[in-house]
């Protein structure tokens, strides 16, 4: 499994063992649920940052490459020819690959977040149920 895999796996898990609750400990659940939903929300901003922080590193490398391809080439090249060499570079690879990972966590994130925003509804709809049901 790589990078990305384990840390979806990981947030997965988490989020599993926050999300089992019962009429036992669901006002526990429920009260705990803002901290947790911030939790979550601040992974989000994390992993946008990281994108941020990647397409920089990625615009950098590229312009880096393309200076050193432009110097160390006996002939003129054309800018199709470098834009060939920086999309084929191994380090562009490895960064565009790291953005893919990160956007995808992040697309996972936002649904998580939304999930949770929906549990808050739904925690306090069946807490409301619960109180009827034993009055």
């Amino acid at each position: 499994m790589t990078d990305s895999s384990n840390l979806l796996y990981e947030y997965h898990e988490k989020i599993e063992t926050f999300l089992k609750f019962d009429e036992i400990n669901i006002k526990d659940a429920q009260m705990a649920l803002p901290s947790v939903r911030h939790y979550w929300v601040g992974r989000l901003m994390f992993h946008k940052q990281q994108i941020q922080k990647l397409k920089k590193a990625k615009d950098k490398a590229a312009k880096t490459i393309k200076q050193k391809l432009e110097a160390e080439s006996p002939v003129s090249l054309n800018i199709k020819t470098i834009n060939d060499s920086i999309l084929s570079n191994e380090v562009i690879i490895k960064i565009e690959e790291e953005i893919n990972n990160n956007e995808l966590i992040v697309e996972y994130l936002n649904k998580v977040e939304s999930n949770l925003r929906d549990a808050q509804y739904g925690m306090t709809n069946l807490t409301k149920i619960i109180t009827l049901e034993t009055t």
